[in-house]
């Protein structure tokens, strides 16, 4: 009889394993002071063999056999898998400790007999077994013969011993990560760079810090993947450790960290103001060309807000980088926590309109005409909010500062009744906007972190694509999307706008009619795979579909014109929430 080789059990040589009876575990029980062996496995055997014999098997044959009924891959006379059975059974108990998270598909496993599911574990060398249902469908439904149970349970250790196998050698890669510590003195700060297909973790070891407002919390580690660029600040100086390698690194004293905690303690005089006057909080507006920190300028100010108990909303103008929702959209977020070190904002319950493309310069009124809509939603939040009234708004945009980019940043702050415009790094711009903005507009310059750097194509086209991936699967692939067929005839899908024609090819004195933000319906074809699409909301009616809000977000992975069905994408499960769909310029292809 097979023993586990715990520690202090003494465990025969194979002869011993083949011999079995009364006369020697008497013998083993008199060597053993009197007690009598009660391991699990063999007291698991004893009343498989006694089942076994009750229903007429032909389980002994001669001697009893403790691989009966073993596929060939598992014979027990293998010496590999004794090799394996005695290195996973040799484990100290440290060890084992270790594993006891590696048991939970064990569990699961139980808790799907316990359910009455037809259970496959391909892994574990099972077959499906019906149960009843219930805890007595489950006990019913537990396999019989020691062949079936000895499977089981050499399936478990092989499957144990390589989980155990797999997380030393992930132990032992991140031992080899290069670990570095800083001291920083007070008002400086780290910057780091994350290397391709790399991570590197930051931790806290004494003192304060904060990364974009955000404190860090001491002892912990904070994990960035490829590609991050993170400023990490004090105020009174710090020890911090990074493992992983980075493409750069470096301490500096050159921030201007405290302007901009000086812009925040100038909006929360605003914000005191407000509230003993009964009027509404500050609205504030960052602009300034791409690559110069604008939605980082915006993250610290919510952040500050909001730890000093504010709920201000943020407004997302920027269509191709935003951080509100996927590429192609524009929308507003209510801000009641900071934003988390490696997730950023908590987004619940956003505000998101459908715009179709990464660029405004593809249908600049369109881009106008949600700007005024979101300015009016967040107007009659402020009347029937307080709160929200009086914390304001903080809004960013994109990078166009020139000819329609500048009229849109205009028309924004006008749309907004902005009262305080930031203006990042670009004296003319700043000169442009006191110029044409009311009187009462205080327009502040103010320069970009020396950490900022300028982002490729290709580098933004990633950061797009991997925004897109995060909405259907999750931070760091949490989440598992739904794919199932639509049918043609279930919905219906629009374009917002329709190309231009040259007036070369107009009739004589016919002039272009406007028709940017004419709905066009899109016939269903192989065309459209890859495609986004935005869910709408409307109810019934294709007269304000533009100027409503979207529910979220699907991908058309195929189309099968035959069947008039195309299959798609989906965070949530069918059926879609309503008809009525937008496509969008923006394409994903789920290559991971």
């Amino acid at each position: 009889m097979l023993q586990p080789k715990l520690p202090g059990n003494k465990c025969g040589n194979r002869q011993s394993l083949e011999r079995d009876g009364g006369a020697e575990r008497e013998e083993r029980r008199q060597r053993g002071g009197g007690r009598e062996d009660k391991g699990w496995m063999n007291n698991a055997f004893a009343k498989g063999r006694k089942q076994h014999a009750a229903g007429g098997g032909n389980l002994q044959r001669g001697k009893d056999s403790f691989g009966e009924g073993l596929p060939p891959h598992l014979e027990v006379g293998s010496r590999d898998l004794r090799l394996s059975l005695s290195l996973s059974l040799s484990l100290s108990f440290k060890s084992l400790c270790s594993l006891f998270s590696l048991l939970l598909p064990l569990l699961q496993l139980g808790r799907g007999w316990g359910r009455g599911r037809l259970v496959r574990g391909s892994r574990l060398g099972l077959q499906s077994w019906p149960a009843a249902g219930g805890a007595r469908g489950c006990l019913s439904s537990v396999p019989r013969s020691v062949g079936e149970c000895s499977c089981v349970l050499w399936s478990c250790i092989i499957t144990l011993h390589n989980n155990y196998a797999e997380k030393m050698g992930e132990e032992a890669n991140d031992d080899k990560k290069p670990t570095t510590k800083f001291e920083l003195e007070r008002e400086t700060e780290l910057r780091f760079e994350v290397e391709a297909s790399q991570s590197v973790q930051l931790e806290l070891l004494a003192g304060m810090a904060e990364i974009f407002g955000t404190e860090l919390t001491r002892n912990k580690k904070f994990t960035f993947d490829a590609g991050a660029k993170v400023a990490v600040f004090t105020w009174h100086g710090c020890s911090l450790q990074l493992s992983g390698r980075t493409e750069v690194a470096y301490v500096s004293k050159d921030t201007p960290m405290l302007l901009y905690l000086n812009t925040h303690t100038a909006l929360e005089q605003m914000r005191r103001q407000a509230e003993k006057e009964e009027e509404r909080g500050p609205r504030v507006m960052v602009v300034g060309p791409t690559d110069v920190g604008k939605s980082t300028v915006c993250r610290l100010l919510l952040n500050y807000a909001v730890r000093l108990g504010r709920r201000p909303t943020y407004v997302e103008l920027d269509v191709g980088q935003g951080s509100v929702s996927i590429p192609g959209t524009m929308g507003a977020l209510y801000i009641e926590r900071p934003a988390d070190v490696e997730e950023g904002f908590s987004i619940q319950a956003p505000l998101v309109y459908h715009f179709g493309s990464t660029t405004p310069g593809t249908n600049i009124k369109l881009y106008n005409k949600i700007t005024s809509r979101l300015a009016d939603v967040f107007n009659q939040r402020c009347e029937v909010n307080r709160r929200a009234s009086v914390s304001g708004c903080v809004i960013n945009t994109c990078g166009w500062v020139k000819g329609s980019g500048y009229q849109a940043l205009v028309h924004a702050a006008s749309a907004f009744e902005v009262d305080v415009v930031v203006v990042l790094d670009q004296e003319r711009l700043y000169n442009e906007l006191k110029r044409d903005l009311p009187h009462f507009v205080r327009t502040v310059l103010l320069p970009k972190s020396g950490g900022v750097v300028e982002r490729s194509k290709d580098f933004r086209r990633e950061c797009r694509d991997e925004r897109i991936r995060e909405y259907f699967y999750g931070f760091r692939g949490c989440f598992y999307p739904h794919a199932f067929n639509v049918k043609f005839s279930d919905v219906k899908i629009y374009k917002v706008g329709a190309p231009t024609i040259p007036d070369s090819c107009l009739p004589l004195g016919m002039s272009q009619e406007d028709n940017q933000l004419k709905l066009v319906p899109v016939t269903p074809g192989r065309d459209m795979v890859h495609h986004l699409l935005s869910v709408s909301t409307a109810e019934g009616t294709e007269e304000n579909l533009s100027e409503t809000s979207v529910a979220g977000f699907i991908v058309v992975t195929s189309v099968d014109l035959e069947h008039q069905v195309f299959t798609v994408l989906s965070p949530a499960p069918r059926p879609l929430p309503k008809n009525f769909l937008l496509i969008m310029d923006i394409r994903f292809m789920d290559l991971k």
